[in-house]
């Protein structure tokens, strides 16, 4: 699609909501990334079969970089084991036969890291993974540092809001609400506290968002 046709396609639209215009001007606007870059992203899914021998070309370069997008990194075992355990689908971004991105998204439609070569950064990488992942799980949520504006600025150009309340909390992520505490009402939205059940350490100040059509 020329960026033209995006464009003309965009105004057609102009009744729907702000959200919505902004995750179509995203695709359109990452569609020319791909193409003036000569970015390609491969996605590989850990319930596959062959997951293992597809993955391991690009395993170790891949939780080099994811290794960065986390406070503590306990490790590319332990990170396998949470794509696999989680039935992830995996998101490598390439620029030929190097890689320079890394995502995944768990069946549960939380995110996992998402993280870009410093070399690459600013160029649209980061948002790219997302909207392919988006193609998958079209509803999703994360669980984010408070401080991790970068991300929060990111998602929130996909329609990813923050959520305001416990409930809304609790309507997201389910199962995983019980790992959550401390609450506390920030105004605009509410910051947490999470325990890791496998390494039983507590984790620094969160915010959870989402993209869920909740009232």
């Amino acid at each position: 699609m020329k960026q033209s046709e995006c464009f003309r396609f965009l105004f057609t639209l102009n009744l729907l909501s702000s959200n919505v215009n902004y995750f179509l001007f995203s695709i359109c606007t990452y569609t020319n990334i791909k193409r003036s870059v000569g970015l390609e992203v491969l996605r590989i899914d850990s319930t596959d079969t062959n997951f293992v021998n597809e993955f391991k070309e690009y395993q170790e370069k891949f939780f080099t970089l994811l290794s960065a997008s986390f406070e503590h990194y306990y490790g590319n075992d332990y990170q396998l084991s949470r794509i696999i355990d989680g039935r992830a689908i995996v998101y490598i971004a390439m620029m030929g036969i190097e890689v320079i991105g890394a995502s995944y998204v768990k069946r549960n439609c939380r995110r996992g890291g998402t993280v870009v070569d410093p070399r690459y950064r600013n160029k649209g990488v980061a948002g790219y993974l997302v909207g392919e992942s988006l193609k998958d799980f079209p509803y999703q949520y994360s669980i984010l540092r408070s401080n991790n504006v970068a991300m929060q600025l990111l998602l929130a150009k996909f329609g990813f809001m923050k959520a305001k309340s416990t409930q809304e909390i609790n309507e997201v992520v389910n199962g995983e609400f019980s790992q959550l505490h401390d609450f506390v009402n920030e105004g605009e939205f509410i910051t947490f506290m999470r325990t890791s059940l496998r390494r039983h350490v507590q984790r620094e100040r969160l915010i959870l968002v989402h993209n869920y059509a909740i009232n």
